[in-house]
């Protein structure tokens, strides 16, 4: 049986996941509005405060920095190679904003390899 503890851990986590699968949308959105020609034009300096003036993207990084210190409170009781592997559940929920708020596609193979790694998840989970 999983103690309070470990409860209370994974709680946290699945909110730090959600936090960031909704930072990761913001940002895409903001990026999306910005339109970079190519990847390399992203050191233009009116590019650069296109991005820093972006408030999805700064939203996003706000949101960053608020999971890293919920972050830094589960890593003080759990073990690291408990923790990082729960994180990837955000594939899950990355990919379902992706859908929902981005319109993008997913494919059936980018969903078995998303189930292959939440399985993986699952028995870190139990352990």
């Amino acid at each position: 049986m999983i103690g309070k503890s470990k409860i209370k851990s994974i709680a946290y986590i699945i909110l730090i996941v959600i936090i960031i699968s909704i930072a990761q949308t913001l940002i895409k959105t903001g990026m999306n509005k910005i339109q970079i020609s190519d990847f390399l034009n992203i050191f233009n300096i009116s590019v650069i405060i296109n991005i820093i003036t972006s408030w999805y993207v700064v939203g996003g990084f706000a949101l960053y920095a608020i999971t890293l210190v919920l972050l830094l409170g589960v890593m003080s009781k759990e073990d690291v190679s408990f923790v990082y592997p729960l994180l990837s559940i955000g594939y899950i929920i990355t990919a379902i904003f992706a859908i929902m708020f981005l319109n993008e596609f997913v494919s059936v193979l980018r969903w078995g390899g998303i189930a292959l790694i939440f399985l993986g998840s699952f028995f870190i989970g139990k352990s």
